[in-house]
This record gives structure tokens, C-alpha cells and sequence, in this order.
């Protein structure tokens, strides 16, 4: 026997997931996952910045200095030269193969 979602659960569903998204963008919910110390291209400027990029949901729901995550290890990206990532498990900080 399947289970089927019925339209209004499939609808009310989506907008959880959107809600959350807008939650995390605004601060008031912690990130599903925070790249801390990312650099990234920013299309606008035409230049390299550099800050946290918060993922919620699967989308980048903002980027800056702000975003905390959830109380997983933190990834951090420290150079662009020379990629290396390292995973604070709270402890010590692991290094990452990339």
C-alpha cells in the first residue's frame, strides 16, 4: 500500500521549506550549513569577496558575516591561493582532503 500527499500537504510542505529559507536569510534561524570564511565571486563588483555563505535547504539562503549554523562541525576555507578546509569538531581543527 502507497501513501500518496495530498495537494494541500505537497503545498504546505513547500512553504515550510521556503519559510525557512526566509527565516535563516534573516538571521533568526540558525543555517543548515554556514561556510565560514568563504571566498566567492561577486558578480555585481566584478571582484572576489569573502565572508560566510549560509546554505538552508539546499540554497544559499545569504551571504555575509552574521550566519550562524546548526551545532555541527563548521567547514572554514582559508586561502584561494592554496585551497585548504579545515572541520572544527569543537575540539581541534581537522583538515580536509579537497
Amino acid at each position: 500500500m502507497s501513501y500518496t500527499e495530498s495537494w494541500s500537504g505537497k503545498i504546505n510542505r513547500k512553504l515550510n521549506k521556503k519559510l525557512h529559507v526566509v527565516e535563516v536569510a534573516s538571521g533568526r534561524q540558525k543555517a543548515d550549513l554556514v561556510l565560514k570564511n568563504a571566498t566567492y565571486v561577486n558578480v555585481f563588483c566584478n571582484e572576489l569577496s569573502r565572508g560566510d555563505i549560509a546554505v538552508a535547504e539546499g540554497l544559499i539562503a545569504g551571504m555575509g558575516e552574521h550566519y550562524e549554523g546548526a551545532d555541527d562541525p563548521t567547514l572554514v576555507f582559508f586561502s584561494v591561493e592554496e585551497p585548504e578546509a579545515f572541520v572544527c569538531n569543537h575540539d581541534e581543527w581537522v583538515p580536509v582532503e579537497l
